[in-house]
């Protein structure tokens, strides 16, 4: 896998707050990030250069790698925007969750992006949706072919599934288009990622 440094200080402090919204009886304190990973947010390079990690964070057995759940391909036939690969940025056991980002070479942001979050907690999706509405205010249900349930916060910014036992939380952003766009693109993928899971 390739990890980018300067992602990882972000990763963690985004993971940090997603984990903020998984019930404290989630999660298990007896277990410890993977290696390679912090469980607090580190000061890190800023290099954009893409980087081995040599001690790559491992994902639970049998549980999907985030970055699979896409392709650059379905990402373009969805936005229309050309993203790198996909880059895993955060495994966190004890959150039971782990993100990936795709992002175009400029990686600024101005510049569009994607961000999955694959979580394989015990809360239920209501407990989920319930925390988001305290976090985010407002949340629509929806409906995604291929998910067992669907939520949207931020008027679309974001769409929430569960699909095939997990938790999938997918964030499509491009700063140049409105607001409307966005959600129908990550409508789109959510439907993909659904499938992949389902």
């Amino acid at each position: 896998m390739t990890f980018r440094p300067g992602l990882v200080a972000t990763a963690l402090a985004a993971t940090a707050l997603l984990a903020a919204c998984t019930p404290s009886s989630t999660l298990d304190d007896s277990t410890t990030p993977s290696p390679g990973v912090s469980a607090e947010p580190t000061a890190g390079p800023t290099s954009d250069a893409a980087t081995e990690v040599e001690a790559a964070p491992e994902l639970p057995a049998g549980v999907p790698d985030p970055c699979d759940l896409l392709t650059v391909e379905e990402i373009a036939e969805a936005s229309g925007v050309t993203l790198e690969e996909g880059v895993v940025y955060g495994v966190v056991t004890n959150s039971q969750q782990a993100a990936c980002l795709w992002r175009t070479p400029a990686e600024d942001s101005s510049t569009p992006r994607l961000q999955v979050t694959l979580s394989w907690s015990d809360a239920s999706f209501d407990e989920r949706r319930a925390i988001a509405e305290e976090t985010f205010g407002e949340v629509e249900d929806g409906e995604i072919d291929g998910a067992d349930a669907v939520f949207i916060t931020g008027g679309g910014r974001s769409v929430s599934i569960e699909a095939g036992g997990y938790y999938a939380k997918i964030s499509y952003i491009d700063p140049d288009r409105d607001v409307r766009s966005n959600r129908s693109i990550n409508g789109s993928l959510s439907a993909v990622v659904a499938g992949k899971l389902g």
